[in-house]
């Protein structure tokens, strides 16, 4: 299973969900090495959180709403609301780790 791709469209009812959420909001060089990760998330954590990827070039009020600055920039959400963000290429455990903490 792959991350799903959240839009401008979607964002809300992604946020919806009652899983835990991480979104990867990216669109750089560093956005793309992280794919294989965020993928292989989405695979691991399928039953615990849902995993997702904005590109915030094509959906640009979500970064702005968020308060996103650096990319990547993965937020995680409980509930519909904001409980952490990680800014920067990452190890894969810190990934996991966070969504993980919130099940």
């Amino acid at each position: 299973m792959t991350a799903i791709d959240v839009t401008a469209e979607n964002l809300e009812q992604v946020l919806q969900s009652e899983k835990t959420i991480l979104i990867d909001f990216g669109w750089c060089p560093p956005c793309t090495a992280m794919k294989p990760v965020i993928d292989s998330l989405a695979e691991e954590l399928n039953s615990d959180a849902l995993i997702g990827t904005l590109d915030v070039d094509a959906n640009q009020h979500a970064p702005a709403k968020y308060g996103v600055r650096n990319l990547p920039t993965f937020m995680i959400f409980k509930n519909g609301t904001l409980t952490d963000r990680i800014v920067g290429a990452v190890p894969k455990l810190l990934l996991q780790q966070k969504p993980k903490a919130l099940t």
